[in-house]
Parts: structure tokens; C-alpha cells; sequence
């Protein structure tokens, strides 16, 4: 949701790819968390590992593809009193 946010202030007019690009770009993220790859590099800083993240969760995937719905959901609703008003 934080990155659709900062995305929507780059693009302040509706894109109707925006939400597919964070959820895609989501989907990515958790797939590299499939892979041990904070060992792989060596991070050992708590902070970094978490947000890197180190483990997959199909849960994740998920609660990502109800955000980038409901997002995409508000842009249409957005986009359609625009056009009505």
C-alpha cells in the first residue's frame, strides 16, 4: 500500500496498470524470500534482514492481491466521478 501511495504522488492521475505493477512487483519480492538469500549476502543486521525478509508466505501474496484490489478498486471509483463530474 506504502508503495501504490508514493507511486500514486509520482502519477497523481489515474493508471489503471499501477496496482498490477505494485502487486507484480510485490509478488517478486516475496519470491526472492524463497531463497536464503540475507545468508547468501551475509546480512546479519536485524533491521535489514527484516525488511529484506527471509522467509515465503503464501499468506503474503494474499494480503497483497487484496490491497492492490482494493487500490485499483478506488482509482476506478476515483476515475468515474471524475468523468461524471
Amino acid at each position: 500500500m506504502l508503495i501504490w501511495c508514493v507511486l500514486r504522488i509520482v502519477f497523481p492521475t489515474g493508471k489503471p496498470w499501477l496496482s498490477a505493477a505494485v502487486f507484480l512487483f510485490a509478488v517478486l519480492v516475496e519470491t526472492t524470500q524463497i531463497f536464503p538469500l540475507c545468508d547468501l549476502l551475509g546480512v546479519d543486521n536485524r533491521l535489514l534482514r527484516t525488511l529484506m525478509g527471509t522467509s515465503f508466505a503464501w499468506g503474503d501474496i494474499v494480503a497483497y492481491l487484496a490491497g492492490c484490489l482494493v487500490t485499483a478498486a478506488g482509482d476506478l471509483i476515483l476515475t468515474k466521478r471524475k468523468i461524471g463530474a
